[in-house]
């Protein structure tokens, strides 16, 4: 194939973005999926394939994507990291949090953690669900950027529940600042979220907001305290 034959970036790019229109044209994901295992058995540049069955989805294509990553080349389990945490669809969220649990490689967790959370919010599930699922992210996270990462993804799902698990930080100094805007955030969007323990955790992100538009968010909490 055209990729065996070259080792250029950007041509490969071109190429596999050429696959992934060909490949589309072929009907159902199964279908696509076979055009693209039958080339990934012969070809030299097997990584480079990987993205296309990225941008398929479904189980097939996620079945032989896991076990490229669970073969002994490290650049195929590089390529197949990079692709599931690519996933077009839902289906590779649960290899992700595997892959990000056991793996000793930074850049992989990290690689799977982001894969992870954008699983999440692709996928068709509630604000309940998805937040359960971000607390499940969050066993991930390992360094502070990883951690502020998964308590920013939170506003994105206002509930009781992510508003209560944000708060737990408000009392960590590496933390307690994106903590705060995440609280802030979903207190002030939903009325419906109030009562003692919502009071006392916007009057501790008092203290805990930092940055230069902290003390106009100060006046807003102190605001909508009052409105509680």
């Amino acid at each position: 194939s055209l990729l065996n034959s070259t080792s250029d970036a950007k041509q490969i790019g071109s190429i596999q973005d050429a696959l992934k229109s060909a490949v589309a044209g072929a009907g159902s994901k199964e279908a696509q999926t076979a055009l693209v295992l039958a080339q990934l058995s012969s070809s030299s540049k097997k990584g480079a394939l990987l993205p296309i069955l990225a941008s398929i989805g479904g189980k097939k294509a996620l079945s032989s994507v896991v076990d490229a990553f669970k073969g002994n080349d490290a650049s195929l389990q590089q390529d197949a990291v990079a692709a599931l945490s690519n996933w077009s669809d839902g289906t590779a969220a649960e290899e992700l949090y595997k892959i990000g649990d056991v793996t000793t490689n930074a850049t992989y967790r990290d690689q799977a953690l982001n894969g992870y959370i954008k699983a999440i919010n692709t996928s068709s599930d509630n604000a309940v669900q998805k937040v359960l699922r971000l607390r499940k992210a969050f066993t991930l996270a390992q360094t502070t950027e990883q951690k502020q990462k998964v308590l920013k993804e939170l506003v994105k799902h206002k509930t009781f529940n992510s508003l209560v698990f944000a708060g737990q930080f408000l009392d960590e100094p590496a933390l307690r600042s994106v903590a705060a805007q995440t609280v802030m955030e979903i207190a002030k969007t939903d009325k419906n979220i109030y009562g003692p323990e919502v009071r006392a955790m916007l009057e501790k992100c008092l203290n805990s907001l930092e940055g230069s538009e902290s003390n106009y968010q100060r006046e807003e909490i102190r605001k909508h305290i009052s409105e509680l």
